[in-house]
């Protein structure tokens, strides 16, 4: 269960060329995900829900699977970056192919471009693991709260970036400002892909040319067995890794209700709020502006208070925040909460990469986040059900189907941030010590 290399790591370097592949990955997250794709499916294509549902869960499910035995492979080969570049690649490749495949009116190309969605998700969300396993090779233990910061600081400037020159594409107007250059003609949602999967490609090439690990060590190839005894070990070993076990649960119920609000917020937006695309792009890259401040601010905080403290104040903002949304009736309210919600994602993704960090001994990071991609993506998997189910139970009450859906998640976080309390602060320890 220790380290599998003994060589020592090269001087930390490559923090920007890393902290660029987070800018590439929200690029995919807001464009593809979150803005254009499910509303191709839910809008343009007047299907439910639930087949989005279906295709995004079963990539994150495929994740959950598959990531704990990745991890713990690169682990024992001392080595991030090829496993990164493959799942790159694939992302890249099956975005593009969303282009073409979207425009078909058939419901064999509907069920193609699922499946081509489906393979970019699990290559986005899958490289994750490999991207996070690589902090420590940009950082000291001293400066990890910041460069994770300053990485998803550049990820949410990555999301407005990626909205700004891809939307007009779209609408045919310049989100925010609300320019319509004469040369660009509105392409609608199937414009969107083959843009972003050029943006992913140039903003990720950074990082393979950069940063610097230590050389491979060659492990032995592990087998499926000993992946998932490593994924049972860490969870519940309590001595090599001191809350892990509560910190993966905790993080399994925050994480079900963000992914879901993440994936559906655009839904919301138009058939409760009744903004157009070009208003919800303003609104995702309004939400930008507090979530890269605020990344960098949870940056210092974590390294100066704990990154315990800061997850734990987050999580519960995230209990208080849907239900103020699920009860406003104003677009200005709705706008208002996005502003929040930027913030506390920035927050959160910033702190919890060191989080998790300082509850492990140094070696073990690829095994660690891919047990965590386990429970991040199971997660995942179930989230979108439930608000599927929420919205299929609800039907009778019209849109406030999806203000109940979103009072269900405020409920759902509520359970993590109370098995929160079962973490300790590593913080805390260093300071008795």
């Amino acid at each position: 269960m220790g380290s599998s290399s003994s060589s020592p790591n090269p001087k930390p370097r490559g923090a920007l060329s890393w902290a660029l592949y987070d800018l590439a990955n929200t690029i995919y997250s807001m464009n593809v995900v979150s803005l254009f794709f499910v509303q191709w499916v839910t809008v343009d294509r007047g299907r439910e829900d639930f087949w989005f549902s279906l295709f995004y869960g079963g990539s994150m499910l495929l994740v959950a699977l598959t990531l704990p035995y990745l991890g713990l492979w690169s682990d024992r080969r001392g080595r991030r970056l090829p496993f990164l570049a493959i799942f790159t690649l694939v992302c890249v490749l099956a975005t593009a192919a969303l282009g073409p495949l979207t425009k078909a009116t058939t419901t064999v190309g509907l069920v193609l471009a699922l499946v081509a969605f489906a393979l970019s998700n699990y290559a986005f969300q899958g490289g994750l693991v490999f991207y996070n396993s690589l902090l420590p090779s940009v950082s000291t233990k001293s400066t990890r709260g910041r460069i994770s910061g300053f990485g998803v600081a550049l990820g949410y400037l990555g999301s407005f970036l990626g909205m700004l020159l891809v939307v007009p594409l779209v609408e045919g107007k310049m989100p925010i400002f609300n320019w319509e250059p004469g040369f660009i003609e509105a392409g609608g949602r199937t414009a969107a892909f083959i843009p972003t999967a050029i943006l992913v490609a140039l903003f990720a090439l950074p990082i393979f040319l950069r940063v610097k690990e230590a050389p491979a060590t060659g492990g032995s190839k592990p087998s499926w067995n000993e992946a998932f005894r490593d994924l049972k070990a860490i969870v519940t070993d309590r001595e090599r890794y001191p809350g892990v076990g509560w910190f993966l649960l905790a993080n399994f119920f925050v994480l079900d209700a963000i992914h879901t609000a993440i994936v559906f917020m655009s839904v919301y937006a138009e058939k409760v709020v009744g903004l157009p695309d070009s208003a919800k792009a303003t609104f995702f890259m309004l939400a930008t502006i507090p979530a890269i401040f605020g990344s960098f601010f949870a940056g210092w905080l974590s390294d100066r208070i704990g990154p315990k403290r800061v997850f734990t104040v987050t999580v519960w903002l995230w209990v208080v925040v849907p239900i103020v949304i699920a009860v406003a009736v104003s677009p200005k309210v709705f706008y208002a909460m996005g502003i929040v919600v930027g913030l506390l994602l920035g927050t959160l993704w910033t702190v919890t990469r060191p989080f998790l960090l300082s509850l492990a001994p140094a070696g073990d990071e690829g095994r660690l986040f891919g047990v965590y991609a386990f429970c991040n993506k199971s997660a995942a998997v179930l989230g979108p059900q439930v608000w599927a189910l929420t919205v299929f139970l609800g039907s009778s009450l019209g849109p406030a189907k999806y203000r109940l859906a979103i009072i269900v998640l405020a409920g759902v976080a509520a359970i993590g941030a109370l098995i929160l309390r079962k973490v300790p602060d590593p913080s805390k320890a260093r300071t008795s010590n």
